[in-house]
């Protein structure tokens, strides 16, 4: 079956639902109060990035809901009170490139430590978006990226180095690693 849309009021005040996943690579958005008052909801998977928006209220007062990860193909918005009321919800990560401003009071009353972990690059982007830690009191962090192993150059020269972002580096400091030659190196 093709399910573009949760419909509103879907699952609300369900009490024995403790975990959701969007497995349809179809699934478009989940519309207003879906979730509303699942209070025994811990965990949301969104397996496929294709969920473009979250509605108002959809996971409001979710009293257990711990840690979300947002798709990067959120587009649209993320609705008023969206998770509000969620608050054991201590682990925000928002993969969105481009954040979108959401709606009012869509993070109200969550955990005073949740943490935002938003893409390398885009702390600032999702700071003036809104994203603050006025709403994340626990912080708003930046992923890291794993690194790289080795770099496979066209033309060979001793004198170049990268670091484990894959960033080149033209002064590699004394008992750093490095990718040097194709191989992972400490400096000496």
């Amino acid at each position: 079956t093709k399910v573009a849309n949760l419909g509103q009021g879907a699952f609300q005040n369900c009490t024995a639902m403790e975990t959701v996943g969007f497995y349809n690579k179809n699934m478009l958005g989940i519309k207003a109060m879906a979730f509303d008052s699942c209070i025994s909801i811990r965990e949301v998977t969104m397996a496929y990035n294709t969920i473009m928006y979250i509605d108002s209220c959809a996971f409001h007062n979710c009293h257990n809901l711990t840690k979300i990860t947002l798709p990067a193909s959120i587009s649209k918005s993320i609705g008023p009170s969206a998770f509000e009321g969620c608050t054991a919800l201590d682990s925000v990560t928002a993969l969105m490139e481009t954040p979108q401003a959401f709606g009012k009071d869509a993070f109200k009353n969550i955990s005073p430590t949740c943490v935002l972990t938003v893409p390398y690059g885009k702390k600032t982007a999702y700071i003036a978006a809104g994203w603050t830690e006025e709403v994340f009191k626990g912080g708003v962090r930046e992923l890291i990226p794993a690194g790289i192993n080795a770099v496979k150059a066209d033309r060979k020269k001793s004198d170049i180095y990268y670091d484990l972002q894959g960033q080149r580096v033209t002064l590699p400091q004394k008992g750093k690693i490095y990718i040097h030659d194709g191989k992972k190196i400490r400096t000496e």
